[in-house]
């Protein structure tokens, strides 16, 4: 079996096992630069020499194919640089990361003293004296991001001996984002835009999977209408964490090792598309005052809110809810803190929480308290009668 037909075999088993990955726009290109040959039983001593070069690259979808024929020459090296034997040349947004070292680039060459006439393809055993001989096939491979990994990276290899093919693997261009970048409470976790004041903020480059020390990521902190502040340059990852600050302040990040990144004149991704709203911070529980006066068997209880305590923006309207006992329904009473004291009436004996947050701001900013009624059964400070 031919080596070509063999890597197609491979072709078919890595699209079956390939990660689906985010896609990216990419330039690969894989050039022929030169070629080589010591055998040829051409009859009138001027061989004919054919070099045919197959190439895949099965989790981005790549097979390619050349063909070099030289009439009439003399044995030995010829060099191709200035022709543009391309074996192929990618320009697309593969659905599988090309650069985490695990995909390969198989190559295999057929070579052979063509006297038939046909440029691409062997044609043995001919009844003529001028039939194709002296054929010699090789294969290679190398992983692609052991090679290249970041714009105008090259590798040069060869493959095979006595037909022998020199290539050049060529990264031309690569936007390794997903899009702008992301914020979440934690790296990985999903996205998000509320955060309570002082949490810790993720922001992601969505950087996709691959070799993160190949690039140097750059962040900054806007600090005025033009002037930002240096936040940190790392190598061995995409993401920054920072606290929640009201309000949110633009941060922009770069490659600074020449990555390509067509989508940014200047070369810096903001995060001003993100609107981040940052809330009060959950109040302390145990400044928070509830009173929950004396009632007697047969009146209802009532739990009252007089002080949240420091640390709270006193203008914005916080939620004040109440749950548990048997309430069917969540009682909700919205105020500013100016507008303390509140108060929940009409309880039952039993357990309850009430959740206290800023209004609008997500759940992991609210402070909850618990509380249990219990009605006064016997005589008690003057308030329940004998």
């Amino acid at each position: 079996m031919r080596p070509y037909r063999l890597l197609i075999l491979f072709f078919f088993s890595f699209l079956a096992v390939a990660p689906a990955l985010v896609g990216q726009n990419m330039r690969l290109e894989l050039k022929i630069t030169g070629v080589y040959f010591d055998r040829g039983n051409d009859p009138f001593n001027k061989p004919d020499p054919s070099w045919k070069v197959n190439a895949i690259v099965a989790p981005l979808g790549i097979v390619g194919e050349e063909c070099i024929h030289i009439s009439n020459t003399s044995q030995g090296f010829k060099n191709r640089e200035s022709n543009n034997n391309f074996v192929f040349q990618y320009n697309a947004a593969p659905s599988n990361w090309p650069l985490n070292g695990q995909v390969p680039l198989l190559v295999s060459v057929d070579g052979w003293e063509n006297d038939r006439g046909s440029n691409c393809s062997y044609d043995c055993c001919g009844t003529f004296t001028n039939d194709d001989d002296a054929r010699n096939q090789s294969s290679g491979s190398v992983i692609i991001g052991n090679v290249v990994q970041k714009p105008g990276d090259t590798y040069e290899f060869s493959v095979g001996s006595r037909y022998r093919v020199d290539l050049r693997l060529s990264l031309i261009a690569l936007d390794v984002y997903d899009g702008s970048i992301s914020a979440s409470a934690g790296v990985n976790g999903p996205n998000q835009n509320i955060f309570c004041a002082g949490e810790t903020v993720t922001l992601d480059a969505d950087l996709n999977a691959g070799n993160y020390s190949s690039y140097a990521l750059q962040w900054q902190k806007q600090t005025g209408s033009n002037s930002w502040q240096d936040v940190g340059t790392f190598t061995n990852r995409d993401y920054i964490q920072v606290s929640a600050e009201d309000p949110f302040p633009v941060y922009r990040m770069r490659n600074t090792t020449g990555m390509d990144e067509p989508d940014e004149t200047d070369g810096w991704r903001y995060t001003s598309a993100l609107n981040i709203t940052v809330g009060a911070p959950p109040p302390n529980v145990n400044n928070i005052d509830i009173v929950t006066p004396v009632y007697c068997a047969g009146e209802t209880g009532i739990i009252r809110v007089t002080d949240v305590g420091g640390g709270v923006d006193a203008s914005a309207n916080y939620s004040f809810t109440l749950t548990g006992g048997d309430l069917g329904v969540p009682l909700n009473i919205v105020t500013p803190v100016s507008g303390l004291p509140i108060e929940f009436d009409d309880l039952n004996d039993g357990n309850y929480s009430l959740t206290i947050v800023e209004s609008g701001i997500d759940s992991r900013c609210a402070a909850v308290v618990d509380k249990s009624l219990t009605h006064c059964n016997k005589h008690s400070a003057f308030r329940c009668p004998l």
